[in-house]
Formats: C-alpha cells, structure tokens, sequence
C-alpha cells in the first residue's frame, strides 16, 4: 500500500517535489532528491540546489515592525474602507404588552482582519513581533514539537529521514537559473495572524457612531504556521487525494487569462519561474482555507459567525471581491488595496522582493448596523 501511494506522490505534476527514498543530503530543502536521478525531470531541475542562506543575524532580521504595520493600514484605511451605505434595520424592544421600535442605518466596510507573511528561510520571519510569538509557541523550525511532525510525517511518507530529528528544514527556490531558464521549483513559509492593526483600527471604526464595522478577529492571534502545519504543507497530506488537486486547469488563480498557478493542492511548492506569482499563490492558498473553504489541517479559521446587526462575508472568494482583498506592506508600501491576482499587463517590478520576504494586510467586508433594540425585526440591504 505504501508503494502505491508513493507512486501516486511521483505522478502528481504539483507533488514531484516530495523527496524519494534516498538518502536525504543535510542542508537542501526536503525533498530535493528526486532531481538526482539520472534525467529526471531535466527541465525542471536545471543546475545543482542553492544551498540555504548562513544562519546569521543579519539574514534573518526582520523587515517591517507593528509600529509600520499599524501606520501603513491606517494610512490606506480610507482608501481599502470600501464604506458603503446598504440598508436600514428596525429593532423591537418590548417591556410587557407595550414595544417599541428603533431604527438604525445598514453599513457594509472592509477591516484589516489578518496579516500574512511570505518567507523563504526558516527563522526569516518578516514581521518583527512574529518571531517573538513563534518562538513563544515553540513553533520555530528547530523546536521539538516543529521536528516530531516533520518526522513523523516523513516517517508516514516512508522517506529515509533521521527520526531522531536530524531533519535540515530550509525553504527557497529549489533551482538556480540559466539565461535562458530561471528557477522553477519555488518553496515558502507562510503565517498568518491577526493583525496588530486592528487594535487601532476598531478603536476608530467604535467612535464612529455606529457608521463602520469593527473585526470580530483578535489582533496577534496565530491562525496559521507553516511549520506546524508540515505534513500538509510539504507533503500534502491530505490535499493530494482532493478531486480539485486532479482537475488541472479548474482552479487557477486568475483563470486562463491571467493563471498564476493553481489554487490546489494548498501545499508550499509550485513550479513557476516568477518568485513573485509563487508568494502570492502561497499566500491566497492559505488565506482559502484560513477564512474558511474546508481544510483537514492544522489551522485556526477566521471568525464568521453572524448575528443580528453584525454579517460577515464568507470564505475567500476569487471572484467576488467582499471576501478579501490586498494591501501589500512590503516590499511595496501600498495605500490601497486589490484583489489576487495582480494585473497581467504590468510586470511589477515595485513589488519584487530581493530578500524573499512578502508581507499583505488582508482586509475583508463586514455588513453592519448599530443595535437599538432587543430583536432585530427587519434589515435590508
């Protein structure tokens, strides 16, 4: 049986970065050791690995701080607001036979719910608080509970890895270029928390008499780590057996027009030779199941429970713009907001990287009114 599905890893076009059963080499990216069969995939492999960046200081500061998250949101927070007056509601409050009835205005505003960084060195967390809270959670990548996974999972894989914990865990582009070929096997890390903005933001949106929506998210909160989450986002376990992982060309982030790559399987490898469409591929992938399209993996999903006076939209939705939108924080600092994936006709040479690091505001929509009454009657809009 396990032969079986170590055949089916190997066929699957997105899955040919999981590692075979040779001997793993220490400091290359798990699953490198399929490229070192004699012509294997020679158009993809191209020249031998990098190998991961010097453990340094310096490699691994971090890029941007809460201070210049809170700035940066607030100063687009008019322009990614998205404000829109949709309706009334009518509210009934009763005190024995007699009621009362009270009305209140319908909103509908995007909030900055989360922050999602993109990464490709283990101990590279962009946003500078994130290290503090990964390391408090023990969730770095050389922490006992971050290498049990990796080995068990590895161990399920039936690949020849240390158990005793001796896995190189690193990220990266898997292959070095050629003027004519650039890298093409692309690795990230992704983390997704609630943003520190919003401490700011629902701060303002409360002293605005009712006439914008708050987040239900809880600032710094961990939805998401990449690490923790290994058996899935490397090995992609259990996303390999998802009927969309088949369908090639169904999901495809921008569709036929615009792909940049497929939305499943929701794992940390893709084949592209554009290390900007690679990170916000990764980052959409995550934000999919994050907010709340079915995953069996390990997550916290965002709040959308509704109530009276308070609806939040669903799940992200490619082609309906009020369940997520962008703000790149860096290496751009945008004052606005969009949809993934960016424009085709441009080649955004301002939102290319050099070190790797990606960092968006993930704002979403939220339908509101001021509750002025015990029951909500009536709502339009």
């Amino acid at each position: 049986m396990k032969k079986l599905i170590l055949l089916l890893l190997v066929i699957l076009p997105l899955s040919f970065s999981l590692s075979s059963k040779a001997d793993h080499v220490p400091g290359h990216n798990i699953g490198d050791t399929l490229c070192d069969w004699p012509n294997f995939w020679d158009d993809h492999c191209g020249e031998p690995p990098i190998e991961p960046p010097p453990d340094n200081d310096e490699e691994h500061s971090y890029v941007i701080d809460t201070l210049e998250v809170t700035s940066l949101t607030l100063e687009a927070s008019m322009s990614c607001l998205g404000w829109e007056l949709r309706g009334i509601c009518i509210w009934m409050t009763c005190f024995l036979v007699v009621c009362e009835y009270d009305a209140s205005v319908k909103v509908q505003n995007f909030t900055p719910d989360l922050l999602v960084q993109v990464y490709n060195r283990n101990q590279g967390e962009p946003w500078q608080e994130s290290q503090d809270i990964i390391e408090l959670l023990s969730l770095d990548h050389d922490s006992s509970i971050v290498r049990s996974i990796m080995n068990a999972a590895a161990g399920v894989m039936n690949n020849d890895y240390d158990i005793n914990g001796s896995v190189e865990v690193a990220g990266g582009q898997r292959t070095t270029g050629s003027e004519t070929q650039k890298s093409s096997l692309s690795f990230y890390y992704v983390d997704v928390f609630g943003n520190p903005a919003l401490l700011a933001f629902d701060n303002l949106a409360s002293s605005a008499f009712g006439l914008v929506c708050s987040s239900n998210t809880t600032p710094y909160t961990l939805h998401y780590n990449s690490n923790l989450d290994s058996a899935a986002w490397r090995w992609n376990i259990p996303e390999l057996f998802y009927p969309q992982s088949w369908l090639v060309g169904t999901d495809a982030l921008g569709g036929l027009s615009n792909n940049w790559g497929p939305i499943y399987p929701r794992m940390a490898f893709n084949v592209t030779q554009d290390p900007l469409k690679s990170a916000v591929l990764k980052a959409f992938r995550v934000a999919h199941f994050v907010t709340g399209n079915s995953a069996a993996r390990i997550f916290v999903e965002l709040d959308h429970g509704s109530e009276d006076g308070y609806w939040p939209h669903g799940p992200l939705d490619q082609d309906n713009s009020n369940t997520g939108k962008w703000q790149m924080l860096y290496p751009r600092e945008d004052d606005s907001c969009q949809q993934f994936p960016y424009s085709a006709t441009d080649t955004h040479e301002d939102r290319r990287s050099e070190d790797y690091n990606y960092v968006w505001n993930f704002w979403k929509a939220y339908k509101c009114c001021e509750r002025e009454g015990a029951i909500l009657v009536f709502h339009s809009g």
